[in-house]
């Protein structure tokens, strides 16, 4: 018998997995800060949201039971006597509060920045992102059984960024824009 060595990564998944912690290291140090610093939020305070949305995806707050409409009998045994006794499930709906509650609070916090500057153009285009990007999640969430509703891990996050840049674009060349159209 012969004994083969079979090593089941190749080495570029080797270098990734080497890479990966500094990448994540540069933005933890670098996008977070940046991030919400063009959202009017210091440092401080976007890396306790930050930490806050990690530890507190660990929570879930139930908001409503609604009971299946499908059934599975259970069968007991009762003196020698066997009986099915229907057992209705029930479904648990929560609202997670580090992937729900504190984006909505930042995003409410947005909102309110941007009514405060009375820029009524960007807060437009701000409700015209929120209506793409339902309807747009809206036909690509599924359903899953055992998990709840469910959709791929990157699409919120490229779809968001893409309507940021489509519809926001450079802020400082939209107020340029608008001081040469008043004049």
């Amino acid at each position: 018998m012969r004994d083969y060595i079979f090593f089941p990564y190749a080495p570029s998944f080797l270098l990734l997995l080497f890479i990966l912690p500094f990448f994540i290291f540069f933005i933890f140090i670098f996008g977070i800060p940046l991030a919400f610093s063009k959202l009017g939020i210091p440092p401080l305070i976007a890396y306790s949201i930050f930490f806050l949305s990690i530890i507190g995806s660990t929570i879930n707050i139930p908001v409503k039971e609604v009971e299946s409409k499908y059934f599975h009998l259970n069968e007991i045994t009762f003196w020698g006597i066997k009986y099915k006794i229907p057992h209705i499930k029930k479904t648990v709906i929560a609202v997670n509060f580090g992937g729900a509650i504190i984006p909505v609070a930042i995003s409410f916090y947005e909102i309110l920045r941007i009514l405060s500057q009375k820029n009524h153009i960007l807060l437009t285009k701000v409700f015209i992102a929120i209506i793409i990007s339902s309807l747009l999640f809206h036909f690509i969430a599924k359903p899953v059984k055992g998990v709840g509703i469910a959709m791929p891990v990157l699409v919120p996050p490229l779809i968001s960024a893409f309507l940021g840049i489509f519809m926001g674009g450079n802020l400082r060349l939209l107020h340029t824009h608008l001081e040469r159209s008043e004049l």
